[in-house]
């Protein structure tokens, strides 16, 4: 997702809670990031994800523990028909 989000400096801490299966998937992505994805816009689950759909990401520490650090994509926009995932 290079390019994708552009980090700030001590990153954007918000009160936005990540789904529990987001918690889940960052023990298999240490050192990295896990993003949320608006499940509405995507066709196949195992396929390409079209940047507007990721709502966001939090980073992931070496631990495998998320950080608190969450980075919304300014990119996302759910598509034309308004459909996107309740918060």
């Amino acid at each position: 997702m290079a390019g994708l989000f552009r980090r700030r400096p001590g990153g954007d801490k918000t009160t936005r809670t990540p789904p529990p299966e987001l918690v889940a998937e960052a023990r298999r992505h240490a050192g990295g990031w896990v993003y949320e994805i608006d499940a509405t816009m995507v066709d196949d689950p195992d396929g390409e994800v079209p940047p507007t759909a990721i709502v966001g990401g939090w980073e992931v520490s070496r631990k495998g523990t998320l950080t608190g650090v969450y980075m919304a994509n300014p990119n996302y926009a759910p598509d034309a028909a308004g459909r996107r995932r309740d918060e």
